[in-house]
C-alpha cells in the first residue's frame, strides 16, 4: 500500500476509535440543585430597621440576608393554602420587606403567625422598588419567636431619655428612629411589675415606660434599678407611642 494512503487509513481508524470512545463515555453529571437557604449560612444577620437605616443596594446585591422584623401580611396562591410571600415591617419605618418563599420548602408555620409578631426570615436580596419596597427571593422562615439574647444591643439608653425621644417628636423623626425597630438596652427604676410587664420610671408618673419580658422574672421588684434588653416598638396607636418587647434582664 502507498505509504501516504496507509497513513490516511491509520488516521481515519484512529479518528473513528476516538469517536467510538467518546460515544461510550457516560454523560456529565448534572450540577446539584442549589441548597435551600435554611441550610445556608447568611452573609448578614440584621434587624429590619438597621437594614433600612444603613441601606446599601450594592453591598446587599445577591447576598443571603437574615432579617428580624414585624410580621405584616402574606400573599396566597390560587389554592388558598400556600403562601407565596411574607412581608415584614420595621417599627417606625414605612418601607415593606417582601420575602418570596422557596416553594420547595413546604413550611406551613406562617399559618399560625400572629400579626405584628416578631419573626426572622432569610432570603436572597433581589432589589428595591421606587416606592421603597425591598424584595428577597428563595426565602425561608427561620424563627417565629424573637429572642433578644440572640441580638447585640444597638444602643444603650436611660428610660427618661428614651421616652423623650418619642413623646417630644413626631413619628418617624430622627430622634425616634435612633431607637425604633432596634434592639436596645434600657436602664431605669422599676415602678411596678405585673406578670411579664415591667414599668420603668420616666419622670412622668402617669406614663412609665412599659417593657414586656419574654418570660416572667420573680427577681424583679419595684424600687430596683435594672437594665433590660429588648425590641424598641413605636406603637402609633397608644398615646405614649412607645414600648419595649421581648425583654431579657441584663
Amino acid at each position: 500500500m502507498n505509504p501516504r494512503a496507509a497513513f490516511r487509513c491509520t488516521a481515519g481508524l484512529l479518528a473513528l476509535a476516538c469517536l467510538a470512545l467518546s460515544a461510550c463515555k457516560p454523560p456529565a453529571p448534572s450540577p446539584p440543585p442549589p441548597l435551600s437557604l435554611d441550610k445556608v449560612t447568611p452573609d448578614m444577620n440584621l434587624m429590619a430597621a438597621d437594614f433600612l437605616r444603613d441601606f446599601d443596594g450594592q453591598k446587599y446585591a445577591g447576598k443571603v440576608i437574615e432579617i428580624t422584623g414585624i410580621y405584616f401580611t402574606w400573599t396566597l396562591v390560587d389554592d388558598g393554602h400556600h403562601a407565596t410571600d411574607l412581608s415584614l415591617l420595621a417599627s417606625g419605618w414605612p418601607d415593606k420587606l417582601v420575602f418570596a418563599l422557596d416553594r420547595k420548602v413546604m413550611d406551613q408555620r406562617w399559618l399560625i403567625l400572629d400579626y405584628w409578631s416578631l419573626i426572622r426570615m432569610r432570603g436572597r436580596y433581589a432589589g428595591r422598588d421606587a416606592d421603597g419596597t425591598v424584595h428577597f427571593t428563595d426565602s425561608v422562615l427561620i424563627s417565629t419567636r424573637f429572642e433578644a439574647k440572640d441580638h447585640p444591643a444597638a444602643i444603650k439608653v436611660q428610660a427618661p431619655e428614651l421616652a423623650r425621644a418619642f413623646w417630644n417628636t413626631d413619628s418617624g423623626s430622627a430622634e425616634s428612629r435612633l431607637y425604633a425597630g432596634r434592639v436596645i438596652e434600657v436602664t431605669g427604676t422599676v415602678v411596678s411589675v405585673e406578670g411579664t410587664e415591667v414599668a420603668l420610671d420616666t419622670g412622668e408618673a402617669e406614663h412609665p415606660l412599659r417593657c414586656r419580658l419574654e418570660d416572667a422574672d420573680a427577681s424583679i421588684a419595684p424600687g430596683q434599678t435594672i437594665s433590660l434588653k429588648g425590641y424598641c416598638w413605636e406603637n402609633t396607636v397608644e398615646m405614649t407611642r412607645l414600648a419595649v418587647r421581648g425583654c431579657v434582664r441584663q
